[in-house]
Parts: structure tokens; sequence; C-alpha cells
């Protein structure tokens, strides 16, 4: 065996140390917990209840929201990736621009999106004069009351002007029509 390589033992230990003290009944507990502490198969862990179940109390699970939506975002880019490098992209953009911008009709449904905006805009614009005392709350409830109607009605006309068009439409050119609707 080669003297460089050496083995480490476990050094004996000494038996008066592990025997405890007869002095009093406090010296006694103290090296009976020193022993317990300093023992090398000691538990690290204790045993505790599910962090899951209804008696832990514990109820924040925004981190479990936080992953379930960073999975759906990746889950969905993925695929949309993975559609892209597959088929290419199929539409000029400049011409969908062009085409949307030249007549609002062509996409109803796109404008509408855009256009709750307003409502939105609206609201705080008015928060903001019953803040500073510049309108009546009064006033201020029945712009809302107006506002609100407008913001639930418009959608339904545009709707059902648009199915009007598409039924005025032959069934040849629906599909050209359908699609041009977004």
């Amino acid at each position: 065996m080669d003297e460089s390589v050496k083995l480490r033992r476990r050094i004996p230990s000494n038996s008066d140390e592990l025997r405890p003290r007869l002095g009093s009944i406090s010296s006694v507990g103290s090296s009976v917990q020193h022993l317990w502490t300093s023992r090398p198969d000691r538990p690290l862990h204790v045993a505790q209840a599910s962090l899951f179940t209804a008696s832990s109390g514990w109820t924040n699970y925004k981190g479990f929201f936080n992953l379930a939506i960073l999975l759906l975002f990746l889950s969905n880019a993925r695929v949309a990736l993975e559609n892209l490098m597959k088929y290419g992209i199929l539409i000029s953009p400049l011409q969908w621009l062009y085409f949307v911008t030249t007549d609002p009709w062509n996409c109803p449904y796109l404008l509408l999106a855009l256009l709750s905006n307003i409502t939105v805009l609206a609201s705080l614009f008015i928060e903001k004069m019953i803040a500073r005392r510049w309108l009546p709350e009064l006033i201020a409830a029945a712009i809302y009351i107006a506002i609100l109607s407008v913001h639930i009605t418009f959608p339904v006309i545009v709707t059902v002007i648009v199915q009007v068009y598409l039924s005025l439409i032959p069934h040849e050119n629906f599909t050209a029509i359908s699609t041009a609707a977004c």
C-alpha cells in the first residue's frame, strides 16, 4: 500500500464525554441534549402536513397561476412558431394594412375592438372631471348610462348590419367576402 494514500478513520471518542456527569439533574439533561443534537444520525426534517391540504391554511396560489400562464404562453408560442416555419408568412402585412385602412367596413369586428377603448377613455376623463369637481355626480351618472348603453348596443347594430350585408351577397361570392370580414 502506498504511503501517500491514507485512509481517514473515525477518531475514537473519549468515553468520559459520552457519559453524563453525575452532578445535578440539569447537567444530566444538558449533556443528554448535547448528545442528542450532536448525533450523526439525527433527523434533519420535521414531518409536516402538505401545503395542499385544507388544514394547512395556505391559500396563496399566485405562483401556480403564474406558472400556468407561462406554460400557456409558451405552448401557444411553440405552435405559432411551428406554423410560421411550416407555412411561412402567407399575407403581406402592408397589403393587409392597406385593405383595413381603405374601408373600415372590410373588418368591422376589428374596428369594434379598437373603438371599445373609447368608452374606457371617456370613463377616465369623466372620473377626472368628477375628482376636480368640474362635473356634478348626477350629470356624470347620466353620461355613464349613455356610455354604457352605446357600448352595449353599438356592437349589436354593427353585427346586424354585417349579417344583412352578407345575406344580400350571392352565394358564389360569399366565401371571398366572409374571409375578408375578419
